[in-house]
Formats: structure tokens, sequence, C-alpha cells
């Protein structure tokens, strides 16, 4: 080549320094503020000249007669190898040269040469193109190139330590082609410099198919490109003005040199620019010791990315990050990687957030993040793996994420770890949605996260939470609790950790299934203390977990320890024994009533404490404790009722407290009891308990204004309900119960919200009403939806409500000999699963009086009834019956001696609506 060395036996030397795993330079700040080197060299050299000038000058003077050249003409012919022709008027010699004086000339002459040679540059033309080995060594140095240089096929360029390559124009840079190579080998302490002369230049091209590094085992750089020690300046830079996409090194179609020392400053193009941009990642993109920067007062740099890595699969590819720092402006991503086989980032610094998504197995270990760490779709449900270890993650700001786990696919027989973390300032969010993978998150300190809590865990997988510290967090509103779980599917512990000095709405919230026994939910020996929670210190919602025990609670301030919400679970208790309370199990009426439960919102079942730790160690004693019975110290009535009858009757009662029937309880409302409920109170029949009233019997709400909760049936027994008045309840008998229901010569007025509702999948539940009447609710009279038993209403009546009976998929329904008035819409009955018949009513609407909708295998029967308008309304504005049934070969639908008055006909409302529809190719 021109420097007369052979690359080869470079590359072989350098060797040692590419195996290198630290960087020994300097990696302060100051260091941000690259000088352009080119004009540093020009300068000094241009001074060593001018007193070399100087001298020479003297000599001359002393020796000669001749004119006086001017410094800026004899430094135009030491810098540019310029002439300056000898006058021809030259003045003759004064005096001869002595032998001493023509030596002092001579040495200064020697001195200018050696400094013109020094001083020779090498200029590559625009549309170069290299096509064997070419060397540019510090003796072409510095190096200017005017336009594109193109590597190709079978060309290398190789670039020595201490070279300066200055390139000219903003499209200057160097492509390397199709079988070409690039090898820059900068030195620790002789570093090769590439600039642009004016605000920016093209940057560094890979091609398709030219020489990809290669590696050993371990990622230790073989051969092919690399770029080594070297400063690369504004490559591909453009202001925010421009809005050009344009990068500093652009690796295409996977092909990636080794990138060894580099620093890039100010590289890449606002908008969607990256200092480094690869596509279609497929072999291996290695860098060690790599700085992206911006250099101090450019004030309009802002790329996209620091580094983006591309593919769109994840099956190939691989990505090698070690000791790599990224500062670059706010908008920027400091790191993308998206849809490559495997990656790895160690012992790095990141300003800006990160992002990695669609990754078959990541390792992220030792580094520094300060932006969001996002990490979606990691692993490949085979082989996948996650491991996040060791790492410091610090947001600025509040109300955000610091680090985000979503989607994870990794595989179940290669557990994936989140440990060992510092998460600072932002919460650690999350999301295990595929019940194969298996992941624990252990030993991480979370602080000071501003707004949104400490940790929210969404769980279908197998995860396990333990040995982790939750301090100094806020969560400011209750969707935001400090730590929040969802048991889903399959396996979640939280075990053995820290959650103390946060503050928030709830300081645990905690939901469960509806089959969560045969999963393992555990929220075992934690230690809770200092906490605030300006609602509850803990929340359990839908379903309980099958171990919440050992667990310390101290010296945490809360107006309630803790609120149950699970309206839908069967269960009489909810276990919370064997744990400590703190202050708030100084005695257990005052642990009670900071206790939501079915006793104040007569829903879901009852907390049980006992027994209680006596102190404050997980391995502490149990004592026992005592539930509070039916009659209150007070004389009012509320509590638990259970292992025998109790009976109310001949007198008047006031239920401060929820009335709750349980293990075997009975309660006989029986004649002239008159009860009056407190607002949110009511009666719970559980799961084993039983109720029966006989009246005549009123139960009311305290005050008119305020709704009392009704009676709620969740038992298996029978309930029988006769001669009672039922008033201002939110609904006035509500029941999930699988047994028979029977209720009898009973009134329900006024009720905020429905009259009677209907709920449950147990196809053994059976509802009869016989002499009821339903007057004026809130809402529907009867609504049932999804209650797959049998409902059977006759000689009762309903007044007034939206639906007056109201029947979605409900098993089957019988309606005779009612009479059903004034409902917006009377009848809805839809998909009934066996039969519907509905026979000899009076039904009178505002809107639509029957809506029926059957499907195959089931039958109906409209029959023998009256159908009219209510009188309030305008007989032109309803539409009396709409029927659309399904059919096919058993089926059947009888419509037959029904009456229709006060309707007149108007447009798309017809009295009957009847639309018939049969399977094709069958009869019936």
């Amino acid at each position: 080549g021109n420097g007369g060395w052979c690359i080869n036996v470079r590359v072989e030397d350098a060797k040692q320094l590419m195996h290198e795993e630290t960087r020994a330079r300097n990696l302060s700040d100051e260091s941000k503020n690259t000088p352009n080197i080119y004009l540093v060299v020009q300068m000094v050299k241009v001074m060593i000249v001018a007193a070399m000038i100087t001298l020479t000058v003297w000599q001359v003077y002393r020796s000669l007669s001749v004119p006086i050249v001017t410094a800026t003409s004899l430094s135009s012919f030491i810098l540019h190898r310029t002439s300056i022709s000898r006058d021809a008027g030259a003045s003759r010699l004064h005096r001869k040269l002595t032998s001493k004086r023509l030596t002092h000339l001579l040495l200064h002459c020697l001195v200018l040469a050696c400094i013109l040679m020094v001083s020779d540059a090498l200029n590559i033309t625009d549309g170069t193109t290299i096509g064997s080995l070419t060397t540019w060594t510090s003796v072409d140095s510095p190096v200017y190139v005017a336009g594109l240089v193109s590597i190709g096929f079978g060309g290398t360029l190789g670039i020595n330590a201490g070279v300066v390559v200055v390139f000219e124009t903003q499209d200057a840079g160097i492509t390397v082609n199709s079988g070409g190579q690039l090898i820059i080998l900068g030195d620790l302490n002789d570093r090769v410099s590439l600039q642009a002369l004016g605000e920016s230049w093209a940057g560094i091209r890979f091609e398709a198919g030219s020489a990809q590094a290669t590696f050993d085992e371990n990622y230790n750089y073989v051969s092919g490109s690399t770029i080594q020690y070297s400063d690369i300046l504004r490559a591909g830079y453009s202001p925010s003005t421009s809005h050009q996409t344009k990068y500093g090194l652009s690796l295409l179609n996977g092909v990636s040199p080794y990138l060894l020392g580099v620093d890039m400053i100010d590289c890449g193009g606002y908008y969607r620019g990256s200092a480094i941009h690869m596509s279609s990642l497929k072999g291996f993109f290695v860098a060690r010791n790599v700085r992206v920067l911006k250099a101090e007062g450019t004030s309009s740099y802002y790329p996209r990315y620091g580094i983006y890595l591309y593919d769109n699969d994840n099956d190939s590819g691989l990505a090698v990050i070690e000791n790599v720092e990224v500062d670059i402006p706010m908008r920027s991503y400091s790191l993308n990687i998206y849809g490559i086989d495997y990656a790895s980032i160690t012992q790095s610094s990141f300003a800006n957030q990160v992002y990695l998504s669609t990754i078959s197995e990541a390792s992220i270990d030792g580094s520094t993040f300060l932006g969001i760490l996002y990490l979606d779709y990691i692993g490949d449900n085979v082989r996948g793996k996650l491991d996040v270890t060791g790492n410091t993650v610090s947001i600025p700001g509040a109300n955000q994420e610091a680090m985000v786990v979503r989607w994870l696919q990794t595989s179940s027989s290669r557990p994936s770890f989140i440990s060992g973390n510092s998460i600072v300032n932002g919460r650690l969010y999350l999301y295990f949605n595929y019940n194969y993978c298996n992941v624990t998150v252990q030993d991480n300190m979370i602080q000071g996260s501003s707004g949104r809590g400490g940790l929210y865990l969404q769980n279908y997988a197998a995860a396990y939470v333990r040995n982790n510290t939750i301090a100094g967090c806020t969560a400011t509103s209750s969707s935001y609790p400090v730590v929040q779980l969802f048991a889903y599917t399959n396996i979640l512990h939280f075990e053995g950790n820290t959650v103390h000095d946060n503050q928030g709405y709830y300081i645990f919230s905690l939901t469960g299934r509806s089959n969560f026994a045969s999963m393992s939910y555990m929220f075992r020996r934690n230690i809770v203390y200092g906490n605030t929670g300006t609602n509850s210190l803990v929340y359990l919602n839908q379903y309980p977990w099958t171990s919440f025990d050992r667990n310390i609670f101290e010296d945490n301030d809360s107006p309630i320890s803790v609120e149950v919400y699970m309206p839908s679970y069967q269960d009489d208790f909810i276990s919370l024994r064997s744990n400590y309370w703190g202050n708030f199990q100084a005695d257990i009426t005052d642990l009670r009533e900071t206790v939501i439960d079915a006793f104040v919102q007569t829903t879901g079942p009852i907390v049980d404490f006992d027994p209680l730790l006596s102190g404050p160690s997980i391995d502490s004693e149990l004592i026992s404790i005592e539930l509070p019975g039916l009659f209150r110290s007070d004389g009012s009535v509320g509590g638990l009722v259970r292992n025998g009858t109790f009976v109310l009757s001949n007198a008047e009662y006031v239920a401060n407290t929820t009335i709750i029937i349980a293990e075997g309880g009975h309660l006989t409302i029986g004649p002239n009891a008159n009860i009056s409920f407190a607002s949110g109170r009511g009666i719970l029949v559980g799961d084993s308990g039983k109720l029966s009233v006989d009246g005549p019997a009123l139960l009311d709400a305290s005050n008119a204004l305020e709704s009392w909760v009704g009676i709620l049936l969740k038992t298996s027994n029978d309930t029988q309900i006769r001669g009672a008045i039922i008033r201002n309840a939110e609904n006035g008998i509500k029941s999930s119960s699988p047994g028979l229901v029977n209720v009898e010569d009973t009134l329900i007025e006024s009720a905020s919200s429905d009259g009677i509702v209907l709920e449950g999948g147990y196809p053994t539940a059976s509802v009869v009403l016989s002499n009821v009447q339903i007057d004026n609710p809130g809402s529907d009279a009867i609504y049932a939806s999804s209650f797959r038993g049998s409902f059977t209403m006759s000689n009762s009546t309903v007044i007034g409500g939206y639906w007056g009976v109201y029947a979605y998929y409900t098993s089957s329904i019988t309606l005779i000999d009612n009479v059903l008035e004034e409902s917006f819409r009377t009848l809805y009955i839809y998909q009934p699963s066996n039969f519907a018949t509905i026979e000899r009513n009076s039904v009178s609407c505002q809107y639509q009086c029957i809506y029926l909708y059957t499907y195959y295998d089931s039958t109906a029967s409209v029959v023998g009834n009256s159908v009219k308008g209510a009188d309030i309304t305008s007989p032109s504005a309803l539409q009396l019956m709409y029927i659309l049934s399904y059919k096919r070969y058993s089926d059947y639908l009888l419509l037959e001696d029904n009456s229709f008055g006060n309707w007149q006909p108007r447009l798309n409302y017809d009295a009957l609506y009847a639309d018939i529809r049969q399977t094709s190719g069958e009869t019936g």
C-alpha cells in the first residue's frame, strides 16, 4: 500500500488490543468537548514554521542582501509547496558567506525541509474506488476526502493509528461495498480521527456482502471489518431544523464491523437518525468501550436513536454490548434492539430510554439506565430466557414507570430472573401473560417512586416475588396502589418482602381469580411498617389467595386495615389467619372496626383473623379471638349467626351491623318483627346458613333517604320468605343460591335498584314467586342475567320499572296469571335454554310489551295474554309483541289466543312482529 506496510501483519499485531475487555482511557466529561484535531495540528505546524522563518531570515539577512519576503507568502510556500521565484533584480552579495554562516543557513533549510515533509497531505478525490489493499498512515495525515470513497470487491482500506481523515463536504464519506473490507486500527494512545471540514459528513456505510466481522465462541474478534480506538465526529449530523434521516454508521443487511474504543460525537441526524443504525441483524453486532455522545456546546443535536439494531424475526442475530455509554439528548432512545435471537448488555450506561423487543434471550447486567427500560416480548416459549441483574434504573420526573417487562414468553424450563436491581423514582411494571413462563423477582430495591406506587404485577405465569424492598414510594389515586398484584392463573408467591414508609390510597391491592383453589397464590412472611394508607392498608379484590399468613403489619396508619370486595365469592369466610396487625390489634374490637367485609358492606365473605400472631415476629406464638355474635352490647343486632337457631320476633330491632348467617346458623324472623337497617347493612346468608321469614314482618331502612342492602342469598339450603314487607332496600332480594328460594305473600317496594336479582350458574337453583308484589323499583322489577336455574312467577303483580321482567340466558322461565303494568319495556326474554311459558298474563307497557328471542333446542308458549299500551303512553309510540325464533326438528313456538289493545299503527312499529327462521333442509 501507499504506507509501505502489510495490513495482514498489522491486524495480527493488533489482536491483543482487540481482546481488551475494559477501557483504559479517561471517560471524563471533558473528553466530550472534542477539538478539531486537524486544525490544532496545522496551528502547531504554523507556529514552528514561523519560528524557523524568523531564524532563517535573520541568518540570510546577515549573509546576503535579498528582498525581505513576507511571513504570509513564506508560510504559503512551506505549507502548500508553492514556489516563490527569486527576483531577477535581486541585489548582489554585500559580503561573502563565511563557512560558519553557511552552516547555519544549511541547518535551517534542513529543518524547513523536514517540516515540509511532515506537512505533506493526501488528497482523495470524489468517486475514488479502492479495489485492492490500500493504507492511510500517519505519513499521509491529514487525509482530505473530497467526496465518496467506495471500497469495492477485493478491496481493503486500512487506516493506521494517528491518522486524521477530513471529509470536505456533507456528502463525503466511505461506503464499503460487497466484497470490500474496512479496517481502522487506532491505538489506545494514538487514536484515529474522522471528522468534517464543515458542519457534517456522510458517515460510513456498510453494504450487503461487505466483510462482516467474525468472532470466536466468546465473542472475541477474529477477522473482518473493524473500527478500533477512533473518534468519529459529526458523521451524519443534521440540525433539528432539517428533519433528515441520517446515520453515523449505517450497517445494512446484517453487516457489522467490530467496534472497540470508538467515540461517536454528534453523529446521526435529527428526526429518525441514529449514531449507529443496523438493519437485518442476522450475524453479530459486538461493541466494546464505545461512547455515543453529544459535544458540549452543540445545541441542536437530537437524533432519534443512539444505537438502533433491527431484524424482522427473532431466530438469528446476536448483539453484545459491553462498557458502552450513550449520552444524547432527552427526546432520543439511547438504545433500541428489535427482533433478534440474543442480546447482552453489560456494564453500560444510557442517559435516556432503552427499548428491547421480540428477542429470544436477553441478559442485562451491571448497567445504568437514566431513562425507562422497556423489555417487550422477550422469549420464544421454547428456549427463551430473561436475566436483568444488578442494574440501576433511575428516571427523572414523576408518575411513570422505571422498568417495564411485558408479554414475557420465556421458557418454563429456563427460569428468568429480575434480581439485585436498584429502581429509583419510578415503578417496576411487570406483565407476565403466558402461563408457561417461570420468573423470579428477588432482592430488588424499589424506592422513591412518585405517583404510581412501587410495584405492579399482572401474572398468568409462575412468578416468585421474594426478598424485595419497596420504600418511600407514593401512589396518588386508587388506580395506583403502592403494591398491586393480579393473580390470574398458575403461581404467584409474594414472600419475604419488606414494604415500608410508603404512602397511597391503598398500600396493597390483591386480586385473585375464581379458580384460585387449583392455583398457588401466597402472600407470606412479609414485613410491612411505617406506611400511610389514606383509604386501606390491604384491599382484597374478587377472590382470595390460598395462603395469607405470617405477615407482620406494624406502625401503619390507615383508617381501614382490610377492605374486601368479593361479591361473587361463595364461601362464608376468607382466611387472614396467623398474621400480626400491630396497632390495629390492640383489641379485637378495634381491629374489627377497621375492616370492611360482609359485616359492613353485606357482600362477599367475612374476614377471619383467628388466630393472630401474638407479637411482631413471623415466628411468634398464636392467640385466639372471637368474632362478634348476633346481639350487641348496645342493644342492637348484627353480627354472626352460627351453630344454632336464633329468632327475632314481636319486637323492634336496629341493625347497625350486617347480620351474617353461616356455619350451621339458622335465623328465623317471626311474626311482628320490625327490623331497621343502617345504610349499607343487610342480611347475608352464607353457604351453610339458613333464613326463614314467617311474617308479618317489616324490613326497612333506618333512614328512608338511605338504602339498606337487602337480603343476599348464597346458601345451598332452601330459603322460605312469607308475609314480608321489604322496603327501601338497594335490592329487595338478591340470590346466587344453588338451592330453592320460595317467596310468598310478600311486598317489595321502593327498591333503589332492582326488586329481585337472580344470578349464578347453578342448574339446581329454583326461584318461585307466588302472590308477590313489586312496586316502583329504581331500575328493574326482576333482573335475571345468566341465571342457569328455573324461575317461576304466578299470581303476582309488577308495577313500574324500566324492565318488568328481564331474563337473559335464563334456563327456563314460567309466567302465569300475573299482572305486569306500566314498565317501559315489560317482558324481555332472551334465549332461554330450555323453555319459556308466558300464559294468561295482563301486560301493559310504555314502549315494548313483550320481547321474546328463542334459539335452537328451546320451546316457547305464548298463550292467552292480554297485551296493550299503557294508558299513560301515546298508543302510536309502542310495539306490543316482538318475536324472533330460530327453530329446528323438535322445537316449537306456540302463539295463540293473545289479544292486543290500545295501539295505533305507525311506520316500523307493529302490534305483532314475528320472524320465524328455520335451519335449511329441516322441517318442524
